[in-house]
């Protein structure tokens, strides 16, 4: 595990805490999320400031991620290459000011006094992967699956769908009034 007490991270006030690291996080990530296929090891490269009260970190991570389609369950290749800006803090949210957490955009409160960057790691990496993963001939492809009484439908062939759609009720009153229908 990768955790820095406080009182050692508060050593880089003046030079920050530079991080140019590869890390093996497959096992941990498909614990959590056994969808996840493979997993090239993370490359993290960054800086972890103390600037009272937060630790602010900056990191560019990238990765290679083995996850199932959400169309077929067939293998898809994803690349993760994004940044993690985030506060760091041990001080409960009512002992800071209203400047102070206005300052953080992500701001997460670290339990005793420690910071485990795994977890951070492995929670952006869980972030980063898409709720659509599609394969280039799914992308490409307009055909949605379908079985024997069901299929899939685009949401503008879903919304198409229910203009066309008559409803009954208004259908039996509109006969009601059949001069108006050749207006």
């Amino acid at each position: 595990m990768l955790n820095w007490q406080k009182l050692s991270l508060t050593n880089y006030q003046q030079k920050s805490l530079e991080i140019d690291q590869t890390f093996d996080v497959q096992e941990h990530l498909q614990i959590r999320d056994p969808e996840i296929i493979a997993l090239t090891p993370v490359l993290v490269q960054g800086s972890l400031t103390w600037k009272k009260p937060f630790f602010w970190g900056d990191f560019h991570v990238q990765t290679q991620l083995t996850y199932p389609s959400t169309r077929s369950l067939t293998p898809v290749e994803l690349k993760l290459d994004f940044m993690i800006h985030e506060a760091y803090t041990n001080v409960s949210e009512q002992q800071l000011t209203s400047e102070e957490r206005e300052q953080a955009e992500v701001l997460l409160f670290v339990a005793h006094d420690e910071l485990d960057f795994l977890k951070v790691l492995e929670d952006n990496l869980l972030l980063s992967i898409p709720t659509q993963v599609l394969t280039l001939q799914e992308q490409n492809s307009e055909v949605m699956p379908a079985g024997k009484q069901w299929t899939v439908m685009s949401e503008e062939q879903y919304q198409q769908q229910q203009e066309n759609k008559v409803n009954p009720e208004l259908a039996k009153l509109k006969s009601l009034f059949p001069q108006e229908d050749q207006d």
